[in-house]
């Protein structure tokens, strides 16, 4: 049976959402910045899930078999969760743009070992790597500006990694205009190449001077074991400034620049010469002993500041992101709202996995079980208070349930509007 709880809460959760989440969204970002959608096909698909879902909910409670829940209603509602999902994926890497996706250069096709070519040397082992005389005309075409148009070299790069800590320069060219100054921010973002074990990641600010047409950023190549396969990793360059604009053409498009690299394990040959060393390998090709390593750490870590952290990180930051002085020592209120959610942290920290761990999916899997067992535990709680204090079911829906069941989506929603 349908029953009132039910469908209330789903009405009052969609109120919620509509005006008090939007509008602590709004509320919550800092004057005079503004925020826009970037992935419109995204929202569309969002959008239209949400009518249908509202749509969907009158016919199996009104029209198709009214007051009753057939099974094959409830199964065919828990499907459509899924096709949520996947038409989100494809609306998200562009499959329902109307636009094509950018095309990558043909001279950004070919992948370059960094040993090809010398001019810039990178520290390690005593062997010397760097890029060469290339000219700042490989990647031109019909796009033209004073000011510079950057990019790296090619889209793909290989270098080689051994025993020891070594350094590797990455080329970042100024095409085109040199007028001026201008500069772009680069960030590094692991791929199957894990930050810590793999490479160092780093972020900053590459400046060209009036005139410069090239510019490095330095990577640090951590070593490599015996058995460990090759991995990669990115650097983005992104928020170009000074007039300057990203190769329309490159791998990212006219918005950011990428270079894909690839650590490539010098003494993989090594690795052949024992039983043991080839189990190693095949089973990090399997498993990314790296990623595996970094998921414990990480997990560790979290059980840890469940219990030890009685402020988060984030607490401590000002309004404009930045954390100016030492942090603040916690509160009597910090200390008992930390001794009330412990029962809570610390059995979702045990329980669910890292997002590192398996691309995210166990961490995705779990939390489904712990939301729906939250919201379970939600309903029955506000069954029990309607019981008691004589509220009916129909308002304890629109109010303490939904109130309770859209929590988070509140946080999740105001975390996103902050930082995107």
């Amino acid at each position: 049976h349908s029953g009132d709880l039910g469908p209330g809460v789903i009405v009052g959760s969609a109120a919620f959402n509509l005006f008090v989440i939007i509008a602590v969204c709004i509320y919550a970002i800092p004057s005079p910045e503004t925020r826009s959608i970037k992935e419109y096909s995204v929202f569309i698909v969002t959008g239209a899930f949400s009518m249908v879902a509202y749509f969907w909910l009158v016919v199996i409670c009104s029209v198709s078999s009214p007051d009753v829940i057939d099974i094959w209603e409830a199964i065919a509602t828990l499907l459509l969760f899924p096709g949520l999902i996947f038409l989100s994926y494809l609306a998200d890497i562009g499959y329902f743009s109307a636009g094509k996706p950018p095309q990558i250069a043909k001279s950004h096709q070919q992948a370059i070992r960094l040993e090809d070519d010398l001019s810039a040397p990178v520290s390690g082992t005593g062997r010397h790597y760097g890029f060469g005389s290339r000219s700042d005309s490989r990647l031109g075409g019909e796009e033209q500006n004073l000011h510079g148009i950057l990019t790296f070299p090619a889209s793909t790069w290989e270098v080689g990694a051994g025993f020891e800590e070594r350094e590797a320069h990455v080329p970042v060219l100024r095409l085109d205009g040199l007028e001026g100054d201008v500069s772009c921010n680069y960030r590094m973002e692991g791929r199957s190449a894990v930050p810590g074990y793999d490479f160092e990641a780093s972020e900053g600010t590459l400046d060209f001077l009036d005139g410069e047409s090239r510019n490095f950023i330095t990577v640090k190549l951590l070593p490599k074991r015996l058995g460990e396969h090759s991995d990669q990793f990115q650097i983005i360059l992104e928020n170009a400034a000074g007039g300057a604009i990203f190769h329309p053409e490159g791998d990212g498009g006219r918005e950011t620049s990428r270079l894909t690299i690839t650590i490539r394990n010098e003494n993989e040959d090594l690795s052949n010469l024992s039983l043991a060393m080839r189990v190693s390998m095949w089973l990090d090709g399997k498993v990314n002993m790296d990623a595996m390593r970094f998921a414990a750490r990480t997990w560790k870590e979290e059980i840890r500041a469940s219990v030890m952290e009685v402020v988060d990180d984030d607490d401590d930051d000002d309004d404009d992101g930045s954390m100016n002085g030492p942090p603040a020592s916690p509160s009597a209120w910090d200390y008992f709202f930390h001794a009330i959610t412990i029962p809570w942290k610390v059995p979702f920290a045990f329980l669910v996995p890292p997002s590192s761990l398996g691309s995210g999916w166990p961490c995705f899997l779990m939390s489904l079980v712990f939301i729906g067992g939250l919201t379970c535990w939600v309903i029955d709680f506000a069954e029990l208070f309607g019981c008691c204090a004589s509220v009916p079911n129909e308002i304890t829906a629109i109010t303490l349930v939904a109130l309770g069941t859209s929590m988070p989506d509140l946080f999740a929603s105001k975390t996103a509007a902050c930082q995107d």
